[in-house]
């Protein structure tokens, strides 16, 4: 599914999301790869994708017959203006998005972070009037509405949207980590004055526990997994890049065992590690659950 994503993602070069909003260039290439996964009489595969800084977000859509792993039927993109300048967004479910980001002026820079409902994307067979041959046809939908969760002037430790990951077990709440510090914060919008709050640090004294590895710059992809044992992770690794025979064998993984939506430990693990859980049973892994 990643190599679907890379295939159809937009391509910005850094001289041109420089000319917007004002993110720093360190900003770029931070990915939480969580899917929109339609399953029905076609099975449809989407992913969010942003240029960080450019007002643009992007929503890759492929449609296939029952599963990710088969021939593409058809492919097409949700292009939205999002009025700011994005840096980071999030699937949450099959309707639902988060997008993140900034907005510059001369009185200074706010984070926002908005909840965009979608409609779904469709499949409709179109047949040629002249040849009877059958094409599908991929209908991307559209946002539907944008509601607006955080709108703060940023601070020193709360500056630059890097990363929005849903969080599982709450119906409503989102993780939010800052450029900047690397702290990362839960945004509930459960309730009608959406909340803040610090959960993790990189740092040490700062009256949340320390993770130190939320700042490993090596670490720039993210996804939520959902386990029959070993609960819910948030698990942060290394892109994956043809060649990179550098890459790093191990991942740092938040777990929230019993799912609850609080993480309870951390750790790292290998990536082998990772794998050999398929055996013993993923719920889902970044909102899908096929793959």
């Amino acid at each position: 599914m990643n190599t679907w994503k890379q295939l159809l993602a937009p391509s910005l070069s850094a001289a041109l999301v420089a000319q917007f909003g004002g993110v720093p260039s360190d900003l770029l290439g931070y990915k939480t790869q969580d899917s929109l996964e339609v399953v029905g009489r076609y099975y449809i595969h989407g992913a969010t994708d942003q240029a960080s800084g450019a007002p643009t977000l992007w929503i890759n859509y492929i449609a296939t017959l029952s599963g990710p792993r088969e021939q593409p039927l058809a492919s097409e993109m949700l292009e939205v203006d999002a009025g700011f300048a994005v840096t980071a967004s999030a699937p949450l479910d099959v309707d639902h998005i988060a997008v993140g980001g900034q907005q510059t002026s001369a009185s200074g820079t706010l984070n926002i972070v908005e909840i965009w409902t979608l409609r779904r994307p469709s499949v409709d067979v179109v047949v040629d009037p002249v040849t009877f041959e059958r094409k599908h046809a991929l209908d991307v939908g559209a946002v539907t509405s944008r509601v607006r969760v955080l709108e703060q002037a940023a601070t020193p430790g709360r500056t630059g949207v890097r990363r929005l990951v849903r969080v599982r077990g709450k119906p409503a709440a989102v993780f939010c980590q800052f450029h900047d510090s690397g702290d990362l914060y839960e945004i509930d919008y459960s309730i009608a004055s959406p909340t803040l709050t610090r959960r993790f640090s990189p740092a040490a004294n700062t009256g949340v526990p320390q993770v130190p590895d939320l700042n490993a710059a090596r670490f720039k992809w993210l996804d939520g997994r959902r386990h029959a044992t070993e609960g819910c992770m948030y698990v942060f690794y290394e892109p994956v890049a043809p060649g990179n025979g550098s890459r790093s064998p191990f991942c740092l993984t938040l777990i929230d065992s019993d799912c609850d939506g609080n993480i309870d430990t951390w750790r790292h693990m290998e990536l082998a590690e990772l794998s050999e859980l398929y055996d013993s049973g993923y719920k889902e892994i970044g909102l899908a659950t096929r793959w």
